[in-house]
């Protein structure tokens, strides 16, 4: 098959993850949703649209990277409190790089 078979948007919310799966949407391809759903919610993702909440659970990562034939993925971190991350900077590295690299390891690791 042509093109990307699924598209993973993981730590996204609100309107733009609404209108980054819709746009990839009505290109013809389809998209899954991983969230924790920590600043996020459910009700922003459309119902139609396949979604699991965690994040940072490789295993995870790796069965919905299979199970929907991932070929592509897009991390969008959302800890972006300029005040929260002056007073707690680890919390958005782990947030926003470590988990970020936690996702193209285990992206690598299964071959895609």
């Amino acid at each position: 098959m042509k093109g990307i078979h699924g598209d993973l948007s993981d730590r996204w919310r609100g309107l733009h993850r609404k209108c980054h799966c819709r746009a990839i949407n009505s290109k013809g391809e389809r998209v899954v949703v991983l969230d924790d759903l920590v600043y996020g919610h459910r009700e922003s993702i459309d119902a139609d649209i396949p979604f699991y909440q965690g994040f940072g659970d490789r295993g995870l990562l790796a069965w919905i990277a299979k199970e929907h034939r991932i070929e592509s993925c897009i991390h969008f971190a959302s800890l972006i409190s300029v005040g929260e991350s002056e007073k707690n900077p680890a919390e958005y590295f782990v947030n926003n790089v470590r988990q970020g690299i936690s996702l193209l390891k285990t992206r690598t690791q299964i071959g895609s």
